[in-house]
């Protein structure tokens, strides 16, 4: 977290210091553009896939209830 509000040039460095500049909202921008807003689009994605993976049992239960005749 303390490397990810320094400026490209301070960051390289690879040091636990205080910045001298605190980037906060331009490292954000660019980390949200970089490869066409990929990490807005894995924010959108991935919780349908959770809900799917955790619910998987209950929604084939539900959508195979009325079809088996016995």
């Amino acid at each position: 977290m303390l490397t990810a509000v320094k400026d490209r040039e301070q960051s390289s460095l690879l040091d636990f210091s205080w910045p001298t500049e605190f980037d906060v909202w331009d490292n954000l921008v660019e980390v949200i553009t970089t490869r066409n807003w990929m990490v807005v689009t894995a924010f959108i994605t991935i919780p349908p896939l959770l809900v799917l993976l955790f619910f998987n049992r209950q929604i084939i239960a539900g959508m195979t209830a009325g079809s088996v005749k016995g």
